[in-house]
């Protein structure tokens, strides 16, 4: 199950003959510390930065198809806010975590999920 990167894909308008495998490797190729990205109003610390990296880093391509276990402050969610310079408002279930990229907020994007799928 692929929906996290098929949904992010369709939402970011990645060019439809980018795989969610080649996505996978462009976000990793361009990870970085997410220094502008407030999650819900508050700053990502220095040991989540540090730790949201190494998640990024170790996300297996091969494993796309397994899924992706999102979480309240995801750090592909932060990630995709700091390189595409976009607000990401995810409502899961009834929550809403709004991803807001400090410098720039022109663009917004919306994501829905809830215990089992995630969607555009």
């Amino acid at each position: 199950m692929s929906c996290v990167w098929d949904a992010l894909r369709k939402v970011l308008k990645v060019d439809s003959k980018i795989t969610s495998p080649r996505f996978l490797e462009w976000i990793q190729l361009h990870n970085a510390l997410t220094i502008d990205v407030l999650v819900n109003d508050e700053k990502v610390t220095s040991k989540q930065m540090e730790e949201n990296f190494m998640r990024i880093n170790a996300l297996d391509k091969d494993e796309i198809n397994k899924g992706y276990d999102c979480s309240s402050a995801d750090p592909l969610l932060i990630l995709v806010c700091q390189l595409f310079k976009t607000t990401i408002i995810h409502r899961y279930l009834k929550t809403e975590i709004v991803y807001k990229h400090r410098k720039y907020n022109d663009k917004t994007i919306f994501v829905f999920s809830d215990s089992g799928h995630f969607w555009c």
